[in-house]
């Protein structure tokens, strides 16, 4: 998917293999996919749990994708929010766009 390339990511200033990306999460959706990116470069998310507790599937979701074991990927900012920012342990960022736009492909 193209429009992965638009997605921001951010590496750790001090801890190499440490990148954060932020993701905007829709509840109530009829499946969990992944939308897209937003114009600010946040992963757009639709995920089928509600609200609240949606976090859980969040990351599930995610390490899924993104082949993540349970200590690589964690919501650092924004378990309350709808706009999330994840931490994720990977040695290359653009490893991050390759499994979504692989995933995206894939579905």
């Amino acid at each position: 998917m193209e429009i992965l390339r638009q997605l921001k990511i951010d590496r750790h200033p001090m801890i190499q293999g440490l990148h954060t990306f932020s993701v905007r999460v829709t509840p109530d959706a009829t499946m969990t996919s992944i939308r897209g990116c937003s114009d600010e470069g946040s992963l757009l998310l639709d995920i089928q749990a509600p609200r609240m507790g949606g976090n859980q599937t969040v990351v599930s979701f995610l390490r899924e994708v993104l082949g993540l074991t349970e200590g690589e990927l964690k919501i650092t900012k924004g378990e309350r929010s709808t706009l999330k920012t994840l931490r994720v342990a990977v040695a290359d960022a653009e490893m991050i766009r390759i499994r979504m736009a692989d995933f995206c492909l894939g579905a």
